[in-house]
C-alpha cells in the first residue's frame, strides 16, 4: 500500500478457518487494512484501529487474524513492524550473512479480533544496502514432508547454506524452491 512521503507499507495476514467465511473476512481485511494504514498515520495506531474494526466480524464466530505490518521508510532505510500474533519476520544482514530476529521472541503480538483495545508494539530496523526483510506465514514453516517432518525455520536458514549470493528476489524464488521440494508427495497441511 503506497502511503505518503516515501513509504510503502506491507502486509501479510492469516485468516482462522477455511471455505467462505474465513474468504469473506479476508476480503474484508483487504478493505480495512488499506483503509486503516491510509488514514492512520503511526503503525500501531492503525493496527489497533484494524483489530477493533475487525472485532465485530471475528468474536462472535470465534474467528480471529494473524498480520504482520511494516511499513518501509525510503528516506531513512528503516522497516517499522507490527506483529499481530503472526510468526515473526527475519532481518536478513547482507554484512553478517545471516537472518536476524526482526522483533524480540517473546512479543509475538495478540491476534486480531479477539478483543476490543488490544495495544500493539513497533519495531524499528535500520537497512543497510543489501539488506532485507522475509515475511512469511506458517504454511513456510508447518508445509509438512511425506514424512510429516515440518520444513520450520531451520529450513529457512538451511536455504543460506547454499553458499550463493542472496537478493530479495533470489531468496524468496529458493524459499519457495525448497518448500515446494520438501512438500512434494505428502498431503496438503
Amino acid at each position: 500500500i503506497p502511503l505518503n512521503e516515501q513509504r510503502l507499507a506491507i502486509t501479510l495476514g492469516d485468516v482462522a478457518g477455511k471455505g467462505m467465511p474465513a474468504a469473506l473476512l479476508m476480503a474484508k481485511l483487504s478493505a480495512e487494512t488499506r483503509s486503516c494504514l491510509l488514514t492512520v498515520r503511526q503503525l500501531t495506531s492503525a493496527i489497533a484501529k484494524l483489530n477493533d474494526n475487525l472485532y465485530p466480524s471475528t468474536s462472535p464466530m470465534d474467528r480471529f487474524v494473524t498480520l504482520i505490518a511494516v511499513v518501509l521508510d525510503a528516506t531513512t532505510h528503516t522497516a517499522t513492524i507490527v506483529n499481530a500474533g503472526h510468526p515473526s519476520p527475519l532481518v536478513f544482514r547482507v554484512g553478517e550473512g545471516k537472518f536476524i530476529a526482526a522483533i524480540p521472541a517473546e512479543d509475538d503480538g495478540q491476534s486480531l479480533g479477539m478483543d476490543l483495545g488490544n495495544k500493539y508494539q513497533s519495531y524499528d530496523v535500520q537497512l543497510d544496502p543489501g539488506d532485507f526483510v522475509l515475511v512469511y506465514s506458517d504454511g513456510v514453516t508447518d508445509a509438512q514432508s511425506i514424512a510429516g517432518k515440518p520444513f520450520r525455520a531451520k529450513g529457512i536458514h538451511a536455504i543460506l547454506e547454499q553458499g550463493t549470493a542472496v537478493t530479495p528476489r533470489s531468496f524468496g524464488e529458493r524459499l519457495v524452491d525448497a518448500v515446494q521440494r520438501h512438500a512434494i508427495g505428502g498431503p496438503q497441511y
